[in-house]
């Protein structure tokens, strides 16, 4: 066996024995290890010098491995400090203004509910202020019983009868200022009672007042003075006008005594004015015949019974499909009846008629608009038999001169639909009979063929206003 000492590189031996590649290392002995060689005989050079090894020949090889290149690893890179940038300076705060305080309402105060007393009676003249009721339909709220002259004023006044009478008594009468309200009188043969009844009275004057449900003002057989006011009706406000019957449980009844707003009956003075009312009529609310009726009653001719710048708004039956005698303004009633004014009076939606002259001589009806759809909002029409919006006639067959009736300078529109003709009008009723002139200037209002549109009431009513406002016209109790 032949021993060799000797340095091969063995490729194989190096790549297994290399040290990791980013390690350096010191070199490191092979431990030797014995080769035995196999047939065939093999020659190989160690250190130079030729060796045979035969079969069964024994070499121990110790090998050097070469220190590996060392792997120099790159330190890892020093961090590039990102500058912080300058925190942006904090923007200055802008005050928030304090809002302002909510305005405190100033404390709506109630006013108290008046205080009624029982019934009054005046037995001297003078001036009354105060509140009084009666619930006796049989009494009146005030009773008049002296001629002297008697001012009621800024008083309230309820009852379930007449609110304030002055009956036969040659009364002097004023009031003023008061508010009356007509209660249900639950009684079934009775209806609400007068704001204002006054028979056989000197003079009654009854201005600005608001009435409320109640039967209007009635003056009969006027026994006027020498001189001064004789009947005046101002710058009242009245509601719901109603004749209707209570049906003694606290409701009304369908049938109805005949009343009005203002009602003159056999009253033959001068220097009678109705003038510059308001009344407002509400479908179903109550049952008002003529709003305004001037029966067998004159003026003279230097003073007219003057019924001028009221504005009516509402003529209702109940129901209101009823056939409906009531109406706007009916001059010349009742046989006799002579020296009469309606002028510039507006009157909407009464029904039946708007202003008319049933009869008498001397009659001006001038510069009045008159109009009428003739149907609630809900489309349901009014009086099954309406009669024209401004008519002439001569009911009570007087001996009436030539031209003596003159209707001048009226505008009116009033709808009569029926089903199936919802443009049907009748708008003047002027040409018969002999006495009634058309003094021309009589419109009929928009194309005189088409239904008069509800914003044409409307429009009419705020004409009134705007006219009042001018006059410097204030309606109604203070």
């Amino acid at each position: 066996m032949k021993s060799v000492r000797a340095l091969i590189l063995l490729p194989l031996l190096l790549l297994a024995c290399q040290p990791p590649p980013q390690q350096a290392s010191t070199p490191r002995p092979l431990t030797s290890q014995a080769v035995t060689a196999t047939a065939p005989s093999v020659s190989v050079t160690v250190n130079g010098q030729p060796i045979t090894l035969n079969p069964g020949d024994t070499v121990t090889v110790t090998a050097t491995v070469p220190p590996a290149t060392p792997v120099v690893v790159a330190p890892a890179p020093e961090p590039v400090s990102t500058p912080t940038p300058d925190p942006a300076p904090a923007p200055t705060p802008v005050p928030t203004p304090a809002p302002a305080p909510t305005p405190v309402p100033p404390p709506v105060v109630t006013p108290p509910a008046p205080v009624y007393s029982g019934p009054l009676v005046i037995t001297k003249g003078g001036t009354y202020t105060g509140n009084w009721e009666s619930l006796d339909a049989t009494v009146p709220a005030v009773l008049v019983k002296t001629a002297e002259a008697v001012t009621i004023q800024a008083c309230r006044v309820r009852g379930k009868g007449h609110l304030i009478s002055a009956p036969w008594i040659s009364a002097q009468l004023t009031v003023r200022g008061c508010s009356g309200v007509g209660l249900n009188p639950d009684v079934a043969t009775r209806a609400v009672g007068r704001f204002v009844h006054a028979e056989g009275a000197q003079s009654v004057v009854v201005e600005h007042n608001t009435l409320e449900h109640t039967a209007g003002i009635y003056v009969n057989a006027l026994k006027p003075k020498a001189s001064g006011p004789t009947v005046v009706i101002r710058f009242n406000l009245a509601r719901d006008l109603d004749g209707r019957f209570s049906d003694g449980k606290g409701g009304y009844q369908t049938t109805f005594q005949r009343v009005q707003f203002a009602q003159l009956n056999a009253v033959k003075a001068p220097n009678v004015d109705i003038g510059w009312n308001r009344i407002e009529n509400t479908p179903l609310s109550g049952h008002v015949e003529d709003v305004i009726n001037v029966y067998a009653s004159s003026g003279t001719a230097g003073s007219p019974i003057r019924v001028h710048d009221n504005l009516i708004r509402g003529a209702y039956g109940v129901p209101v499909t009823m056939r409906y005698s009531g109406g706007g303004i009916m001059l010349g009633d009742g046989k006799g009846s002579a020296w009469q004014v309606a002028e510039r009076n507006t009157v909407l939606e009464t029904s039946n008629y708007g202003v008319a002259v049933a009869g008498g001589n001397d009659m001006h009806v001038t510069g009045n608009t008159i109009l009428g759809t003739g149907k609630l909002a809900d489309g349901t029409l009014l009086d099954a038999d309406p009669d024209a919006g401004g008519y002439c006639r001569n009911y009570p067959n007087d001996a009436r001169r030539a031209l003596s009736v003159v209707w001048k300078d009226n505008v009116i529109g009033w709808g009569r639909p029926k089903v199936g003709k919802p443009d049907a009008r009748w708008d003047f009723a002027l040409n018969a009979p002999a006495g009634c002139t058309d003094a021309g200037g009589n419109v009929k209002f928009g194309s005189g063929t088409s239904a008069i549109p509800d914003a044409a009431l409307l429009d009419a009513a705020n004409a009134w206003d705007a006219r009042a406002a001018a006059a410097g016209v204030s309606v109604g109790a203070p």
